[in-house]
């Protein structure tokens, strides 16, 4: 039985796969908590559609959301991916303190190619190196800004979407709150 890593996109299939028009619609959805991870994350999966409303296949998006450790201190943390096939293609990760040194194995020929990301940084599959490669982010949004983020991961990504993304701490949506 194969392993969801065994699948190695081919330069093209990722590049199609980020460029092609996608839709995504919030109707329906809910954040999720994940299980086993301290503090608790929440997730919203997401389907990725065509412009007429069709399944992309093998295209699909997991935002991450992260409240505080110590209120005034720390941030919420986020995180935005894309995966193909179950392989993570494309990844948003904004928070200022990932102290976690992300070093790549490979070098690529990319404008924002760091040997060593820490902080802000995206990630980005390649496959002359076989993996995604962490790449420096530097962008003129704040670290907490969900919406601010996610609209920069829909124009990254040729993404467009219906409704509103609702946030797990906004009291009036239904979600999940900053109390726990």
């Amino acid at each position: 039985m194969a392993k969801k890593d065994d699948f190695r996109p081919t330069q093209k299939q990722v590049d199609d796969a980020i460029s092609v028009p996608k839709r995504v619609t919030f109707s329906g959805v809910a954040w999720n908590a994940s299980e086993g991870r301290t503090p608790i994350w929440y997730k919203l999966d997401l389907k990725a559609f065509d412009g007429n409303g069709n399944p992309l296949v093998g295209i699909r998006f997991m935002l991450h959301w992260r409240y505080p450790i110590v209120e005034g201190v720390d941030i919420v943390k986020l995180s935005y991916v894309m995966f193909l096939h179950d392989r993570r293609v494309f990844a948003l990760d904004p928070y200022p303190a990932d102290n976690k040194p992300h070093r790549n194995r490979s070098k690529v020929d990319h404008p924002d190619f760091v040997d060593v990301a820490i902080g802000p940084h995206y990630h980005l599959y390649f496959e002359s190196a076989g993996e995604e490669v962490a790449l420096k982010l530097d962008v003129d949004i704040k670290p907490d800004d969900f919406f601010g983020y996610w609209n920069y991961f829909c124009s990254a990504l040729n993404i467009t979407y219906t409704g509103n993304p609702p946030l797990p701490h906004q009291d009036n949506s239904g979600q999940l709150s900053w109390e726990m």
